[in-house]
């Protein structure tokens, strides 16, 4: 009976002992995933700030130092074509500021919601390049919050810019489906795809850890499911009507 009732205790102790190592080892990796998802909202901000600062110096700026310069000429002759080339400096200046303004916050969003600014986005950026963008939508539409409308924005804006930067695809796809109380996001490409686990391993993976800890913010769910040339689909799963 003691041997038995040694057994008991060691074995409980042993038990106590696993579960408390397996607690820990839980609260480890939640530390590090905080720590990941840190890390990629500060390098997402700074990359924005980095961005803005570029367009703002290298478009902006140039612009208006020509503009500085076309005035000084045209003060100096008075000729019509120095007052002509001003003046279209300054119109190519004010379309510029306009398109930074816009990828800062679209007037569509904020008008018309989330389908139209997603159908425009892909829209601008088939005018711009010889890939072919697609925009679906199925079922019917719910009005959002511009906040939550706004960080889906920015959520599909960023796997269309990865897609287009890395995964050398011809096709890239948006759907939005509406079922309610879900609305789900699916951005599909048809590139060489990747493995997650390596890209999160790897620097890159900051920018897989940002777009999930938007997703969490929203209190949705993002799924990657890709690999080494089967093309890239990534789906968001968001319970709207829980907001």
């Amino acid at each position: 009976m003691l041997i038995l009732a040694g057994g008991i205790v060691f074995f409980v102790i042993f038990y106590k002992k696993r579960m408390l190592e397996m607690k820990l080892r839980e609260q480890t990796l939640e530390m590090e995933y905080q720590q990941k998802m840190l890390e990629a909202a500060l390098e997402s901000q700074e990359n924005e700030r980095r961005r803005i600062s570029a367009d703002l110096h290298d478009s902006v700026g140039a612009m208006l130092a020509t503009v500085k310069l076309g005035l000084g000429n045209m003060l100096r002759s008075g000729k019509v074509e120095d007052q002509d080339f001003t003046r279209s400096v300054l119109d190519e200046t004010i379309s510029s500021v306009r398109k930074i303004s816009r990828d800062l916050m679209p007037s569509t969003l904020a008008h018309y919601g989330l389908s139209a600014a997603l159908r425009e986005f892909c829209e601008r950026l088939q005018q711009a390049s010889d890939k072919t963008f697609s925009f679906l939508e199925e079922g019917e539409a719910t009005p959002i919050a511009l906040r939550e409308a706004s960080t889906l924005y920015r959520i599909a804006q960023e796997l269309v810019n990865n897609a287009i930067k890395h995964s050398e695809a011809s096709m890239i796809t948006i759907t939005l489906t509406w079922k309610r109380p879900q609305l789900i996001l699916v951005v599909q490409d048809n590139g060489i795809g990747f493995s997650v686990e390596e890209k999160k391993k790897q620097n890159g993976g900051l920018g897989l850890y940002n777009l999930e800890n938007r997703a969490r913010v929203l209190g949705a769910t993002l799924t990657y499911t890709s690999a080494p040339q089967s093309g890239t689909h990534v789906e968001l799963v968001w319970n709207y009507e829980k907001t």
